[in-house]
């Protein structure tokens, strides 16, 4: 648990590098699911549809996209 933490702490701290692969495992330990996509990894809160993320499958991600991941497991820890 703490692990998760800490790599939530480091992404609001340096969204730059990232890789789809991290942000997918990080989003579905947080209880996204992954919901497919070709180009894009699509991942969704399943409390609340409103609350999701496409994560481009390029390397690296662009800081954006980090950030938006972070929002969204924000949200869906209602902090």
């Amino acid at each position: 648990m703490a692990n998760k933490e800490k790599k939530l702490q480091r992404l609001k701290a340096s969204p730059h590098g990232w890789t789809h692969d991290v942000l997918g495992r990080l989003v579905e330990s947080y209880g996204f699911e992954f919901r497919g996509g070709a180009k894009h990894g699509y991942y969704v809160d399943p409390d609340d549809e409103a609350n999701f993320v496409r994560i481009p499958r390029h390397k690296p991600v662009r800081d954006y996209v980090a950030q938006q991941v972070a929002e969204a497991i924000e949200k869906r820890l209602g902090r």
